[in-house]
C-alpha cells in the first residue's frame, strides 16, 4: 500500500511528466510550424527566381526584336542614301554634258555645286 508522501511523490513525477511531454509536443509543433515557413519562404524565392528569369527572357527577346528593327531600319537608309547618290549623280553628269564636260564653265550660281557638296555628304557617311 502506497503512503501519502509516496501518493504525492507519483502525483509530482506524473505533473513532471506531463510537463514534458507538453513541452516535447510544443517543441514538435514549433519544429513543424518552422519547417512549414521554411517551405513557404524556398517555394516565394522560387517564384520570385522563375519570375525574374521570365523578365529578362522578355527583355532579351525585346533586344534581339529592337536589334533587328534597327537593322531594317539601317538598311532601308542605306538604300535610300544609294538611290540618292546615284539620282543625284546622274544629275550631275547631265549638267556636265549640257557644259561640254568642262566643270568650270558651270556658273557658280548653278544648282550643280549644291548636287555635288550633297553627293559628296552621302559618299562622306
Amino acid at each position: 500500500m502506497q503512503t501519502p508522501a509516496d501518493k504525492e511523490t507519483e502525483r509530482i513525477l506524473n505533473e513532471a511528466a506531463k510537463k514534458e511531454e507538453e513541452s516535447i509536443k510544443k517543441s514538435e509543433e514549433a519544429e513543424k510550424a518552422a519547417a512549414a515557413h521554411q517551405a513557404e519562404v524556398a517555394k516565394q524565392v522560387a517564384a520570385d527566381l522563375a519570375k525574374k528569369e521570365e523578365v529578362r527572357k522578355h527583355e532579351e527577346a525585346q533586344r534581339l526584336k529592337d536589334d533587328e528593327a534597327r537593322k531594317v531600319r539601317t538598311a532601308k537608309l542605306l538604300e535610300e542614301k544609294t538611290e540618292k547618290a546615284k539620282e543625284l549623280h546622274g544629275k550631275i553628269q547631265d549638267v556636265i554634258a549640257e557644259y561640254d564636260g568642262l566643270v568650270s564653265n558651270i556658273p557658280v550660281t548653278h544648282s550643280y555645286w549644291g548636287m555635288m557638296n550633297e553627293y559628296r555628304a552621302l559618299l562622306a557617311k
